[in-house]
């Protein structure tokens, strides 16, 4: 058998020159044992903003959504302290987070308690 017969083919693999960006006020997380899938898309503003249009998915391990986790605070951090505090919009909330916040827009510390707050009501309940 001739020698270029038996090398196996090789692969190229074409890149984009630029990765496709698209906005995205909407995200959907589906955990697994395996990974953690991430849906993006964007909240319909001609349904009181009630249904959300995903038009992305994306996949990560769990080692690469903790360091996506440490780069997102790191970001966040910076952006922050050059332009100041970021709300959340309480209707950004599921609506058992939103209940025990009254404000139209909070902070993340007030979203925390809300959420140790409702984790131990549920756990009180068992």
């Amino acid at each position: 058998m001739d020698k270029q017969e038996t090398q196996a083919p090789s692969q190229e693999v074409e890149r984009p020159e630029y990765p496709v960006f698209k906005y995205a006020n909407h995200t959907t997380f589906f955990p697994s044992a395996y990974d953690l899938r991430l849906a993006f898309g964007d909240a319909d503003p001609t349904t009181n903003m009630q249904v959300n249009k995903l038009h992305t998915g994306v996949t990560l391990s769990w080692p690469q959504a903790k360091l996506m986790l440490l780069y997102l605070r790191l970001n966040i951090e910076y952006h922050e302290s050059a332009i100041g505090e970021i709300k959340i919009p309480r209707s950004a909330l599921a609506p058992m987070i939103q209940e025990k916040i009254s404000k139209e827009y909070t902070t993340i510390e007030e979203v925390l308690s809300a959420i140790n707050q409702t984790l131990q009501e549920n756990l009180d309940k068992q």
